[in-house]
């Protein structure tokens, strides 16, 4: 369940009751009724908000098919638990930031920081990934090094993962539409067009990629 920030505790624990016996509803205040109403509320504001972007990535990747995409096997919803369970192919490398800041070490890698054959390499896959989106009408519109896992191998593979802001975009698409598109992603790798609330298309996708590059040669975070 999600509650709204500062949320009294005791308020909290009156909810919980009331979920599980519904007489406890009678012995809570009016300004207590106010609250839970307001939580019940944004309860049902964020199941649709989350309902919505796990819908949409899972459309998209069922219709993707690349080696530099995350892979979809298959997914279901278990109404008992309300979950929805998405099986992708493992990936076990980490993700880039990670390794390219040299964070952490999982074991599959060395922990000396990334030659440039790799850092090219990552670059050029990618790209290729990048392309194939662009290429069938969607824009990732979160593009990140977060949002990057690596395939352990000699060298590591990189693979475009998170698609819950993905979107269809037709090419075609009117100034208006483009307009109307939510504004999403990662604050250092947002193109100025989402920074100040323009329309925007796939050029953003391509700016937060040239943020993702620096970040790959520097080794910095775009923060830093």
């Amino acid at each position: 369940m999600f509650f709204p920030p500062n949320c009294p505790p005791e308020v909290l624990k009156k909810v919980i009751e009331s979920q599980n016996k519904q007489r406890q509803i009678n012995k809570i205040s009016d300004e207590e009724r106010s609250e839970i109403k307001k939580m019940n509320e944004y309860k049902k504001l964020m199941d649709e908000f989350h309902a919505k972007y796990i819908v949409s990535e899972i459309s998209i990747l069922k219709e993707t098919n690349h080696p530099n995409l995350l892979a979809y096997i298959a997914s279901c919803y278990k109404e008992a638990e309300e979950i929805v369970y998405i099986v992708t192919e493992l990936l076990s490398g980490g993700d880039l930031r990670e390794y390219v800041l040299n964070e952490s070490s999982n074991g599959n890698f060395p922990s000396k920081s990334p030659g440039w054959n790799f850092r090219t390499t990552v670059i050029k896959e990618l790209a290729s990934g990048l392309e194939y989106l662009h290429g069938n009408g969607l824009m990732h519109r979160d593009v990140k090094t977060d949002n990057v896992i690596l395939k352990p191998g000699v060298p590591p593979t990189a693979v475009w993962c998170d698609f819950g802001f993905a979107r269809k975009l037709e090419r075609t698409r009117s100034a208006q539409e483009l307009n109307r598109m939510t504004i999403c992603g990662t604050d250092e790798f947002m193109s100025p067009e989402l920074m100040f609330d323009m329309e925007y298309s796939f050029s953003s996708d391509i700016f937060s990629f040239g943020v993702l590059i620096a970040e790959v040669v520097s080794g910095k975070e775009p923060s830093n």
